[in-house]
């Protein structure tokens, strides 16, 4: 047994936190590790949407999943899921294998796949290939529902049949977003009506707010009952607009990062392609930029996004929670991460 402790951060109170096994307890007669002045302890990291890594691309080549994991847990991720673009079916069914499989291997951190497509608005598809998208009644789309451990599913609520589409994934346990959507403020209300209560990365690929046409990233802004992700990277959103979800949605807000295998640049689209920050920059960028502290700006890192998956056990430090922890040296960078009470990465300056 192992208690880890570090000094009070600027943000907050002294952390200290015991690992029995693969959970946290509530004990004090553990051997005891001091960090020093200016590291931080937090919940491991979470992100819902990662497409790739430094040229490491899953839906293309899924035997990259070992080394991404091991890479994504150098930058403090104790979970993630596997964001698919809309893709070749075949594609994805030989993902969803590898992936599958893959979960199940001790220390892995993937948690699942993001099917972010393929019942996609083609005016805002972004990035996604025209040929690849399908409306929600096409039996191709709706035979990815099927797939070992899809988790999330990303749509748009106007496109044909999607709404139905949308409910077969909830009836299977799947989490609805919308994203990629040319949908207006109505429109967005029937879908968070109807379950989808969720938005990826808001205000990015989908109707902006217009003064007399407030479209899909307003209403879910304001809904009471929903969810923003959002991608604090410095590109993808203005700081303008960062600080008015924090301000409008603090509760309700949680950051993914995006990243992609290609730093976010694709030679045939012209525009955003994903973003070469990871889920812990976006963290250190909201503590730092928009002042909440990294205390704060990691929950919507972890326990945040354990809530949509609806997993109690992950995201948060408390008695019988999942063992995750992210270690932060002085300068904000990841020194430690824990997953499952297992020391899976650990950069030379930590010393455990």
């Amino acid at each position: 047994m192992l208690r880890i402790s570090a000094p009070a951060p600027p943000d907050g109170l002294p952390v200290s936190v015991a690992l029995d096994g693969p959970s946290f307890a509530a004990v004090d007669d553990a051997q005891p590790v001091k960090l020093p002045d200016g590291w931080a302890i937090t919940a491991g990291l979470l992100d819902l949407q990662v497409n790739g890594l430094e040229g490491l691309f899953p839906v293309l080549d899924p035997s990259c999943l070992p080394e991404l994991d091991r890479r994504l847990a150098a930058r403090g991720v104790a979970g993630y899921l596997v964001s698919v673009p809309s893709a070749d079916p075949e594609q994805v069914r030989a993902l969803s294998r590898a992936a599958d499989a893959f979960a199940r291997e001790p220390g892995s951190g993937l948690l699942g796949l993001h099917l972010e497509g393929p019942v996609l608005s083609a005016e805002f598809r972004g990035a996604h290939r025209e040929e690849h998208l399908r409306t929600g009644d096409d039996p191709e789309a709706r035979a990815l529902l099927d797939l070992p451990g899809v988790r999330l599913v990303t749509l748009a609520p106007e496109v044909r049949g999607a709404l139905d589409f949308a409910r077969a994934a909830m009836d299977r346990g799947i989490v609805v977003a919308a994203g990629h959507t040319g949908a207006t403020a109505e429109e967005a209300r029937e879908a968070i009506d109807a379950g989808i209560r969720l938005v990826t990365h808001l205000f990015n690929a989908m109707t902006p707010i217009h003064q007399r046409a407030p479209g899909a990233a307003l209403a879910y802004l304001q809904h009471p009952q929903t969810r923003v992700a959002f991608i604090a990277d410095g590109a993808h959103l203005h700081d303008d607009l960062v600080e008015l979800i924090l301000r409008t949605a603090p509760e309700r807000c949680l950051l993914v990062s995006d990243v992609a295998p290609n730093d976010g640049v694709d030679p045939d689209h012209d525009g955003l392609a994903g973003s070469a920050a990871t889920i812990a920059d976006g963290v250190r960028r909201v503590a730092t930029v928009h002042g909440l502290g990294l205390s704060a700006a990691a929950r919507l890192a972890s326990e945040r996004p354990a809530e949509v998956l609806g997993d109690a056990s992950r995201g948060r430090v408390a008695p019988g929670a999942r063992a995750d922890l992210t270690i932060w040296d002085p300068r904000g960078e990841v020194a430690a991460t824990f997953r499952g009470g297992e020391l899976v990465y650990r950069s030379d300056a930590f010393g455990l």
